[in-house]
């Protein structure tokens, strides 16, 4: 039995062998860090390239309107036109909505928005206090497919 000093040292300086690069893709270490800084790039150059009234994700254009303007505490209308990517109406789809404040810790307030006209929607969310929110778009198109938008509503007024 060899030698080894009580503090361990010796144990210390001895290196375990290097992992090949199948035992570190097979433990999925590697692919999920490529795949998450992939995916977080290419969010943040989707996100920053077009206005948040009217953005486009899968070929579909969705635009945003919120009334009264300002935004006052209270009830306010929001209005969404979905449209594809040959700018046709998208009708059918169903649409709710998340209103939060930016800081935590406050409940948020929901509603829901119904087809007005073909691809035209509109839903209310109460505001429930001023400052600034976020508004939470969540859409299931007809074919299942899911899409959500953030709109920042900053600088709600008192009524």
């Amino acid at each position: 039995m060899p030698f080894a000093p009580a503090s361990g040292a010796e144990i210390l300086r001895q290196r375990k062998p290097p992992r090949s690069s199948y035992a570190i893709c097979r433990s999925g270490t590697l692919v999920a860090g490529i795949i998450v800084a992939t995916s977080s790039a290419a969010f943040a150059f989707a996100g920053g390239c077009t206005a948040p009234s009217a953005r486009r994700s899968s070929g579909i254009a969705i635009e945003s309107h919120i009334a009264p303007q300002p935004v006052r505490v209270g009830a306010a209308t929001v209005t969404l036109k979905l449209v594809d990517g040959g700018e046709s109406a998208i009708s059918g789809a169903r649409i709710t909505l998340e209103a939060d404040m930016s800081h935590p810790g406050m409940s948020p307030a929901f509603g829901e928005a119904k087809e007005i006209a073909a691809g035209r929607y509109q839903g209310s969310v109460t505001f429930t206090m001023a400052g600034d929110w976020v508004l939470l778009v969540y859409i299931t198109l007809p074919d299942g497919q899911k899409i959500e938008r953030r709109i920042n509503v900053g600088n709600v007024r008192d009524s």
